[in-house]
């Protein structure tokens, strides 16, 4: 898994798809995760992945 350090804090993220790169916050305001595009409307990370490098991130 990777992950971004930044003193204390420790932020997973991840990337899928290939082309221009897109950043996603994830859903769910203060406890927003990734995993929660699973279950949102539209998940984009599955939706674009084919046309863009849909890179998403949980929220600190």
């Amino acid at each position: 898994m990777p992950y971004v350090d930044r003193g204390e804090a420790k932020i997973w993220y991840t990337v899928q798809g290939t082309g221009f790169p897109l950043l996603t916050l994830a859903p769910g305001g203060m406890r927003s995760s990734v995993p929660l595009w699973e279950v949102a409307a539209i998940n984009p990370l599955t939706a674009y992945a084919g046309q863009y490098q849909m890179i998403a991130m949980d929220q600190r």
